[in-house]
């Protein structure tokens, strides 16, 4: 989990998980991935499962740092905007995950990042009948360098296996 800058640091090819892309890359689409909000079923347990995004700030929060804490939600064609802190926060998607399992509160987090944990139990999904902000995964390569050819097939290998991910949908458990 760090950003490096693949000119100075001789990278051919780099994966970035949403937010704000340099202009100076090449940027291909591998997949969309969906933001959703979870918890441990246990501190939902104790301090209520939220059914609207209004409720969201009198929750405690890990901070997954790649995100805003202003946060937009929508249903039907309206959307409701909350902003929310927290004491915890990190920018390690493990991190989040183990905080998250441990009960230290909600996080809202690309959903590859929790989906081993969504599909054990150990976390679920709050609001899932809210869209948030979507995100996507990507390659990018340095522009004005040559793609090597194995550089391009490593893509493509990339871009065929992200396919058959569904990073965008969710099981509301």
């Amino acid at each position: 989990d760090r950003f490096v800058n693949l000119a100075d640091d001789g990278v051919d090819l780099a994966i970035r998980a949403g937010g704000r892309l340099e202009p100076a890359l090449i940027v291909r689409k591998l997949a969309p991935v969906r933001l959703v909000v979870c918890a441990a079923p246990d501190y939902l347990a104790q301090r209520g499962v939220p059914h609207q995004p209004a409720e969201l700030p009198r929750h405690d929060w890990v901070l997954y740092r790649p995100y805003s804490t202003r946060y937009t939600f929508r249903q039907e064609g309206r959307t409701q905007t909350v902003t929310i802190s927290g004491r915890v926060s990190t920018n390690s998607g493990d991190a989040t995950v183990a905080l998250l399992r441990a009960g230290c509160g909600l996080s809202l987090v690309p959903i590859w990042i929790v989906k081993e944990a969504l599909d054990a139990g150990q976390l679920q999904v709050v609001l899932p009948q809210y869209e948030t902000r979507a995100s996507a995964i990507y390659a990018v390569y340095p522009e004005g360098k040559h793609i090597l050819p194995k550089v391009r097939l490593f893509a493509d290998a990339l871009a065929e296996s992200y396919a058959r991910l569904d990073w965008f949908s969710v099981d509301p458990r």
